[in-house]
């Protein structure tokens, strides 16, 4: 049950299952480029895209 409900929530956000595997890879890379923990580095790469995209409401 929980499955279904993580997915529904997956859904609401619109992601596709590509993004979550490029997601998935790019976390992996980094917490074995930095030599941190997946959670870590799950939380960095989501602070990186958040800033990101910050950066770029600023230039428009």
């Amino acid at each position: 049950m929980a499955l279904t409900n993580t997915y529904r929530e997956i859904m609401r956000f619109k992601v596709g299952i590509s993004e979550l595997l490029a997601f998935h890879s790019a976390v992996f890379e980094k917490a074995d480029k930095d030599r941190i923990p997946v959670d870590a580095a799950a939380y960095r790469i989501a602070e990186d895209i958040r800033d990101h995209r910050q950066l770029e409401g600023l230039r428009q």
